[in-house]
């Protein structure tokens, strides 16, 4: 917050405002500026008295319209004003949000204009061989003028560990190359076109706008302002196709003759772990001229100077979030990046979030958020978002986003979006077909619950135990999310076994074809396994009358509780014994690797026909049109969880009709979770962004 006590300070903090906001502040004076600020305001003009004259010389030369004297009478209001103001708004310059020795930052502290001609030097831009002094005497070799003009400058950068003396001769260490990168490619510099796409490649005209779109905002990085936005299109939209083409044009065109070591465009893509090897595939896909390395491959051992060494042969880097948690501190945070994009941004909503804060501590010239559902479940989500997106850690107690309100304004105007439902999108969806089950639970006793009860009464039974707690929250909501209850109420409704402790152990016996309760060694038929859930007994029927009616049709099943999903798949298995067993997706089901594999042979073998996914696993991002049924057998909360999975399916270049199944518990907390989940689908609606011009 910025704190000022008389007029005429409030007035020449706006003026300067407007001065560096237009550009027109060349980012060293800027933090040379910040730098005397925040010194002269910590020692209360003491320590610095000396540079008055300088300091307030080059704030004069900001504006001719400001008298040194005004400056000096109400100096203190502004020289703080102004530090705050600049100091978010440089890279480098912020204060960590993760509390560690970020040895990283000091690459990105302002350096002084003799040091970037001693760096342009050792990085070999033309310079004469000589230097011929004016005075007309003998010309003097370069080497030994630029040894002796800036010997102050190069013995720091010996100390510093970036420049080394070889016999006579300087030469830049490996962490001198990074440095250099850093300091002496200008953001205005860039390379402007358009992707450079392999053949029979194309982009439908509103990718190609967004690609436009994206360009412009970046166009906005200057003078050491950094930029960003958010493509929140909707899901199945091509959001990554753009991303790819907004990377290709920032790179020289194929044909020309310019390597990733002279030109010194960098990007970090950073995604969810499991949609790794799908961006890759589209990068080798989509565009011919950008060189991807893709991080997974690196050395678990490798250091910076190897990563230095790589880094020389590429233009993009493509990390999970789990590398960049790892590795934010002694790789990643010692580039300066064109631009960062974040993948599925909306896992960010959590400001405590490791990777929030990994990302945040990295610096970058541009950054870019990529999400179908920038809200999830309530308009607070944004603030992670723009905590990334602006860098700035304190983002939320800024004045201008201090209510919801101002947020939503605030965000709309950084954010491009597009529906899958509009009218003018170039290409046409097969049907969606939403089938809502109302169900009631299955009234057959199950013999290994207490009292014979079957999952209908088992329910109204743990409602009674916690009969006491819902009368206190009588006034509110009397199934609260996150409740120690309300889990066994949901899994309740899936199966009244997987949330019994005495009986969540099951295998199967082969010899029996029966289900073994590992505690008490008692015999359940498949048919009884199946009865007893009234889910399992319809998502059962919808299996059979899927394979029965076509011979190559898909079937995905979403569910949140892994104990559903290792159910589903062992009865899946033993009544369909004529297709492949079903594979299933979770967190700790194995490496990326291996559930990318699990993937492809979904996708591309016909015997794979049916696929269970935890919805938070393999819920968002994956494409997979290779299946047209999709089952939500575990509900949700979240609206924009549930439409995640679905659009896995129903997106571009989907070619059959979409059957989407959906389970509803009558006189259960289901019926709740689902009103609740009707009441959030507006929160979507409220980002409506940029629209482009369709062309």
């Amino acid at each position: 917050m910025i704190i000022v006590e008389s007029s005429q300070a409030t007035e020449y903090i706006y003026r300067l405002r407007n001065t560096l906001e237009s550009g027109m502040i060349n980012a060293i004076t800027a933090n040379t500026i910040a730098v005397y600020c925040k010194a002269l305001h910590v020692n209360n003009g003491k320590q610095f008295s000396e540079n008055i004259n300088n300091y307030c010389k080059k704030i004069m030369a900001l504006n001719p319209t400001f008298d040194k004297k005004e400056i000096i009478s109400c100096g203190k209001d502004i020289l703080q004003a102004l530090s705050n103001y600049i100091y978010p708004r440089i890279g480098g310059l912020r204060k960590p949000y993760i509390d560690r020795d970020l040895a990283s930052y000091k690459f990105h502290n302002p350096i002084t204009f003799k040091t970037k001609i001693v760096l342009k030097f050792l990085v070999n831009e033309p310079f004469e061989p000589e230097y011929r002094p004016p005075s007309g005497k003998d010309a003097i070799p370069i080497q030994d003028y630029i040894q002796d003009r800036y010997s102050g400058e190069i013995s720091a950068l010996i100390d510093r560990k970036l420049v080394y003396r070889d016999n006579d001769t300087l030469k830049l260490t490996f962490l001198g190359e990074i440095f250099s990168h850093n300091k002496l490619y200008s953001p205005n510099d860039f390379y402007i076109g358009v992707p450079s796409l392999k053949p029979n490649v194309d982009l439908y005209p509103y990718q190609k706008e967004g690609v436009k779109w994206l360009l412009e905002q970046n166009s906005n990085v200057t003078s050491g302002v950094q930029s960003y936005a958010l493509l929140g299109d909707d899901m199945g939209l091509g959001k990554t196709r753009q991303i790819i083409g907004y990377i290709s044009s920032r790179l020289p065109p194929a044909t020309t003759n310019v390597t990733a070591t002279t030109y010194t465009c960098k990007f970090l893509v950073v995604v969810p772990g499991i949609l790794i090897d799908q961006w890759v595939d589209k990068f080798s896909h989509i565009v011919n001229n950008a060189k991807l390395y893709n991080f997974k491959e690196f050395s678990p051992e490798g250091n910076l100077k190897q990563f230095w060494r790589i880094m020389q042969e590429y233009d993009v880097v493509l990390a999970s979030y789990y590398h960049v948690r790892e590795h934010f501190a002694d790789i990643f945070g010692y580039i300066d990046w064109d631009a960062i994009i974040a993948d599925e941004v909306d896992f960010l909503k959590d400001l405590k979030s490791e990777s929030l804060q990994a990302l945040i501590n990295l610096t970058a010239k541009f950054r870019i958020g990529v999400t179908g559902t920038p809200i999830r479940k309530e308009i607070n989500d944004l603030y992670g978002i723009f905590t990334f997106l602006t860098g700035d850690a304190k983002f939320r107690t800024r004045k201008s986003v201090d209510d919801q309100g101002k947020l939503l304004e605030y965000a709309n105007r950084k954010t491009l979006r597009r529906l899958i439902t509009d009218q003018n999108l170039p290409f046409k969806l097969p049907t969606l077909n939403v089938q809502n089950f109302s169900i009631l639970l299955a009234k057959k006793k199950i013999p290994l619950l207490r009292l014979d009860m079957s999952q209908d009464h088992y329910y109204k039974h743990l409602v009674r135990c916690y009969k006491e707690e819902i009368e206190e929250n009588e006034d509110k909501d009397p199934f609260p999310i996150n409740s120690k209850y309300e889990k066994f109420l949901q899994q309740t409704c899936s199966h009244p076994l997987i949330n019994n402790k005495e009986n969540q152990l099951f295998r199967f016996d082969e010899k029996t074809n029966t289900f073994i309760q590992e505690s008490s060694k008692q015999p359940i038929s498949l048919n009884d396994m199946i009865s007893w859930s009234s889910k399992v007994t319809e998502t059962v029927n919808i299996i059979d009358n899927v394979l029965t009616q076509s011979r190559d049709e898909k079937i995905i099943i979403f569910v949140h509780w892994v104990k559903s999903g290792l159910l589903l798949q062992k009865i899946i298995e033993c009544k369909f014994p004529q297709i492949h067993p079903p594979e299933f997706i979770y967190g700790k089901s194995g490496t990326d690797e291996d559930k990318n594999i699990i993937l492809d042979n979904f996708k591309n073998k016909p015997d794979y026909r049916i696929l269970i996914a935890n919805i938070n696993t393999a819920g968002f991002g994956l494409d997979l049109q290779a299946a047209n049924h999709g089952i939500h057998f575990d509900k949700r909360w979240s609206w924009a969880t549930t439409l995640q999975a679905t659009r896995r399916l129903y997106r571009a270049g989907q070619q059959r009709a979409v059957y989407i199944y959906q389970f509803v518990c009558r006189h259960t907390i289901e019926k709740r979770m689902q009103n609740r989940m009707e009441e959030k689908k507006e929160l979507l609606n409220l980002i409506e962004g940029t629209a482009m011009p369709q062309k």
